[in-house]
């Protein structure tokens, strides 16, 4: 839960914004100085909100909390070796809470949105404070830019007309720096890389709790190119019905297509960290074997791929 108008107004008008806000999450000063060690330094809380989010999460990755200090070496005593811990959960959270306490401080939204700065003056710590006393909640109104939207139907599933925000560039980077963590470091190829609006698509599917289908009438490779031919080209004119109708992409032909929509959602599976490279790899090499076992049915090479994609 936030915290309340009157905690928040504490921490706002306290001499020391950012020693408050330490106070009030409970984050213990080894924890804290562990972490900001990893940042580089932290003074005051509006730095909080300009650190990227990527750094934000590498630091609390790579921070160590030291359980024992080492002894230094002496004549006849041997050197201890200092031990360490990576955090714990409850002090994860704690970290979290101070970045989204200090957006909340500064007047912005919670979350990692597009909201700028809610009505209200800035102080010399660059804290909003209200002349109502109002505290750290959100203003409607306040100025914000509306994010944009797009359809589920244009890049995921073209049978689902669900309207979704568009993932913010933060997770976008996030989600392109852990798939290449998982690639030896390796960025992906210019034919395999998702849009964003692609990765986006997938993890409101993932997040529904749903099987994590992906239509390769949509899902392709650029798929940008195709996002934009398909506001030109979604509908066509039925005479029959004396009105428009939605024109639905054919699946891929052949293995070869079908392969190149593959790397596509290989890509954002393993950005989401949705699931292993070996797993998707195994799945490949199945539908390879069975082309290979029965892609020959039903007239000639590629006949049951066509058979397939055009029932």
């Amino acid at each position: 839960m936030d915290p309340s108008t009157e905690e928040m107004n504490a921490l706002v008008t306290a001499s020391n914004p950012m020693l408050a806000l330490r106070a009030y999450v409970g984050i213990a000063d080894n924890v804290f100085d562990a972490f900001v060690e990893q940042l580089g330094g932290l003074d005051k809380v509006r730095e909080i909100i300009f650190i990227p989010v990527v750094d934000w999460e590498e630091a609390l990755v790579a921070a160590e909390v030291e359980v024992r200090p080492a002894v230094v070496a002496s004549e006849g005593v041997e050197a201890q070796v200092a031990q360490v811990r990576r955090f714990k959960a409850r002090e994860k959270g704690q970290v979290g809470m101070m970045r989204r306490y200090a957006r909340l401080m500064l007047g912005l939204k919670g979350d990692e949105g597009a909201q700028g700065p809610s009505e209200g003056k800035v102080g010399e710590e660059g804290l909003r404070t209200k002349e109502s006393g109002t505290g750290g909640a959100d203003i409607p109104g306040s100025g914000g830019i509306a994010k944009r939207k797009f359809k589920l139907s244009s890049v995921i599933d073209q049978s689902d007309d669900q309207e979704v925000e568009a993932l913010p560039a933060e997770e976008v980077r996030a989600a392109v720096k852990r798939y290449k963590e998982a690639n030896d470091g390796l960025n992906p190829a210019e034919d395999e890389e998702a849009t964003a609006d692609q990765i986006q698509g997938m993890k409101v599917k993932l997040a529904h709790d749903v099987v994590p289908y992906a239509d390769f009438g949509v899902l392709r490779p650029y798929g940008a190119r195709l996002e934009r031919a398909l506001k030109f080209h979604a509908k066509l004119w039925d005479p029959a019905s004396g009105d428009f109708v939605m024109r639905e992409l054919p699946g891929p032909t052949c293995h070869a297509e079908w392969l190149r929509s593959w790397k596509v959602f290989s890509f954002i599976m393993v950005a989401l960290g949705a699931v292993t490279r070996a797993r998707l790899e195994r799945y490949c090499s199945k539908v390879e074997a069975l082309n290979r076992k029965y892609g020959s049915l039903r007239g000639g090479r590629g006949g049951f791929w066509r058979w397939l994609t055009r029932g």
